[in-house]
């Protein structure tokens, strides 16, 4: 749903869904493996909203969950160990993941010149709720971590319509207070680069090049 009010626009959502297992195998019904559930919901908020003729801003928030409400645990049907065919094998068991995310940015449109200028923040919250197998990896050894906690600066340029040509550029830097993955990095740069132009017989070329340098020193 969206909502102009004066010169802002608010536009809303949210999303409910289910997974079911609807057929279980021998191995599973004997066990005592009955259900098998993942039910995730999502909502957002998204504002944009002009100060001056020049100067506007804009900012959202995100949310996500997800829920694992699968069978667990089920006695005799998950383990780690060797030599146990009849079982399930599994190490971390995510039972549930709740992210936030957010961020506000400037847009500065210089009046004459045709281009854009946006300088904006975000930041991602991310809440684990992990279950280890007591015969497999122990927690302080895991690679997992139930916290993600970023931070995200980041710059954009789009060039003014020349001749049919639109260049934008994206320069960011992130960087995190802690990752509950490898490949969430502690630190990380960004820069992309966007070339489109459109012939004048209506066809449309488009270029493109990215670069990211990610560093990793939390789970190592």
């Amino acid at each position: 749903a969206s909502k102009t009010l004066g010169g802002t626009i608010l536009s809303a959502g949210y999303s409910v869904a289910n997974l079911d297992q609807d057929s279980f195998t021998q191995v599973q019904v004997r066990r005592g493996y009955d259900k098998g559930e993942i039910n995730t919901e999502n909502a957002f908020l998204n504002f944009s909203s002009p100060l001056t003729p020049v100067v506007g801003v804009q900012g959202f928030v995100k949310y996500g969950r997800r829920d694992n409400d699968s069978s667990y645990p089920v006695t005799n049907f998950f383990d780690s160990r060797p030599g146990f065919t009849e079982r399930e094998i599994f190490v971390v068991r995510i039972n549930r993941l709740e992210s936030t995310s957010y961020g506000l940015a400037a847009v500065v449109r210089p009046p004459r010149l045709g281009s854009t200028v946006t300088l904006g923040w975000k930041a991602e919250d991310k809440s684990r709720d992990l279950t280890f197998d007591s015969a497999g990896v122990i927690s302080s050894a895991s690679l997992y971590r139930g916290d993600t906690e970023t931070d995200e600066v980041y710059l954009k340029w789009s060039s003014p319509n020349v001749k049919g040509a639109i260049l934008r550029l994206t320069s960011s830097y992130a960087w995190a207070d802690k990752t509950g993955l490898v490949t969430e990095p502690s630190e990380a740069f960004g820069l992309k680069a966007a070339l489109n132009y459109m012939m004048p017989g209506g066809a449309v070329f488009s270029s493109y090049y990215g670069l990211k340098d990610r560093a990793n020193d939390n789970n190592t």
